[in-house]
C-alpha cells in the first residue's frame, strides 16, 4: 500500500479513548516523532497511528533565533 494510492480508504481520527481501548486489547500502537510539519504530513499519510510533532529540533537545525510572533 502506498500513501498516495487513490484506492486507500480515509482513516478515522484516532482519539484518546480509542488509544486506551487499543492498549486494553493489547494491540500495538505505532508512534513516531516528526520534527517539522512536512515530515509529520508524510508520516500521517503513511498510516502511522500516532505522530508527535515538535519543532524545537527544526528551529535548532535551521539556527533560527527569532520565533514567529
Amino acid at each position: 500500500m502506498y500513501a498516495n494510492d487513490p484506492k486507500t480508504t480515509a482513516r478515522t481520527r484516532l482519539t484518546v479513548p480509542a488509544l486506551r481501548q487499543m492498549k486494553a486489547e493489547g494491540r500495538r500502537i505505532v508512534s513516531l516523532t516528526a520534527y517539522d510539519a512536512g515530515f509529520a504530513r508524510s508520516v500521517d499519510e503513511a498510516g502511522i497511528d500516532l505522530v508527535l510533532v515538535g519543532d524545537s529540533w527544526a528551529w535548532s537545525a535551521r539556527a533560527t533565533t527569532a520565533r514567529c510572533r
